[in-house]
């Protein structure tokens, strides 16, 4: 019975995994070839900011509601289980807003006077929608990994994949630009996420709702601290220079880089 667990979660995470791989090469193909190198540059700019910005709408959220909501849900636990999914919720809540609202508000100081890329404006703005979206979509989707349950990640591949791949299809070849290619992003993140929310309420609605106990803070913040450390290492290394090469250079060295690393 284990085992077939576990090859039933290798093949969800195997599959979503290639899809996501697969969607990706062939949006980073189109994209190129619609947008040209300086608004391939933008876009590749704007999405670099927003994975790294991303790193702190989690700073380690996820990773702690799997690890403790999976052992109180195994001690049977259920109040236990409410209540971390309820605190921890709110916390990723106040820290998505925090970076959205100020990604948006300071998307004109940051285009004009870091990157000195007056085009970079609105595309921020549009992606400070994303990283609001795609955050809570992550924390959903580590609800149902805490529950053993990892069928909703090929759910989200698929549901998330191919509605971007779709919409900006749809919104660059109508002439929407950059904005529109990112805003198939937003639109692909937002229907994934309300797909998983309805399916979390559906399946584990009881886990949801209910009389919650309240958690300890301390061993939270306390696991939560390393895995942060962990978490903005990997993400600076891996978005960091494009962000550089985006304060210092062109935005068509931007494109020709995250091109060439993809």
């Amino acid at each position: 019975m284990l085992a077939k667990r576990v090859f039933r979660n290798v093949v969800y995470n195997s599959s979503s995994a290639l899809i996501a791989n697969v969607v990706g090469v062939v949006v980073t193909i189109y994209v190129a070839r619609a947008l040209k190198p300086e608004l391939f540059g933008i876009y590749s700019l704007a999405l670099s900011i927003a994975f790294l910005l991303l790193t702190f709408t989690d700073l380690g959220i996820n990773s702690t509601l799997v690890r403790y909501v999976a052992h109180a849900y195994g001690l049977k636990d259920y109040e236990l289980v409410r209540g971390y999914i309820r605190s921890l919720s709110k916390l990723k809540v106040l820290l998505v807003l925090i970076v959205s609202i100020t990604l948006f508000a300071s998307s004109d100081v940051l285009s004009i006077y870091v990157f000195h890329k007056p085009l970079l404006s609105n595309p921020l703005k549009v992606i400070s929608l994303y990283t609001l979206f795609f955050s809570l979509l992550g924390f959903i989707n580590s609800i149902f990994n805490a529950f053993n349950d990892f069928k909703a990640n090929l759910v989200r591949a698929l549901t998330y994949e191919f509605s971007r791949l779709f919409f900006i299809i749809l919104f660059v070849s109508i002439g929407l630009s950059v904005v529109g290619a990112l805003l198939g992003f937003v639109i692909a993140s937002f229907f994934a996420l309300i797909v998983l929310l309805v399916l979390l309420l559906k399946k584990y609605g009881d886990f949801v709702f209910g009389r919650a106990k309240p958690i300890d803070w301390r061993r939270i913040v306390r696991f939560t601290s390393y895995l942060t450390i962990g978490s903005i290492t990997w993400v600076v290394f891996a978005y960091v220079d494009s962000v550089m090469i985006g304060m210092f250079l062109p935005a068509e060295e931007v494109g020709y880089y995250r091109a060439s690393y993809k």
